[in-house]
């Protein structure tokens, strides 16, 4: 997240990305809330479980989005950046310790391809991009970084 770099401090809690009514801080939240996700599918696939996301993926509804960037909006700028570093570093770490799990296949979904990575790929990702998800961020973040750092204001 390069773009944060150039923001300056006071503009990382004002609001103006993820449709207009999120934060830089805001956005950090929200894709650590996904590297959670996705460390959190990683333990339930290894104990064979059906993972919770599957579940999610299925029901009708905006799934955790909603309800877990509520429960973080009061989170300070020290706390989301500390989450997200840690958790893009721990999944980054998990990702490359797998192994043959990436192709086992995951209990419940039957998404393409049906295992592990697959799911995986869709929990970090994007429409057509699978782990591409901060690139669905990334134009608006930086419109909104660029705003405000050349004058925009």
């Amino acid at each position: 997240m390069s773009a944060l770099a150039r923001l300056p401090s006071e503009y990382m809690s004002t609001t103006g990305i993820g449709g207009g009514e999120w934060s830089p801080k805001d956005l950090l939240g929200h894709l650590a809330l996904w590297h959670e996700i996705a460390l959190r599918t990683i333990d339930e696939a290894r104990d064979d479980e059906e993972p919770w996301i599957v579940r999610v993926f299925a029901g009708p509804g905006p799934g955790p989005n909603d309800e877990e960037l509520a429960a973080r909006a009061g989170w300070s700028l020290d706390r989301a950046r500390a989450a997200y570093d840690e958790s893009y570093a721990a999944v980054v770490s998990a990702l490359e310790a797998l192994t043959d799990e990436w192709d086992a296949p995951v209990k419940g979904w039957s998404g393409e391809p049906p295992t592990l990575g697959g799911l995986l790929g869709v929990v970090l990702g994007m429409d057509r991009r699978p782990f591409g998800h901060a690139f669905a961020h990334l134009q608006e973040l930086n419109d909104f970084v660029d705003a405000k750092t050349e004058g925009g204001d």
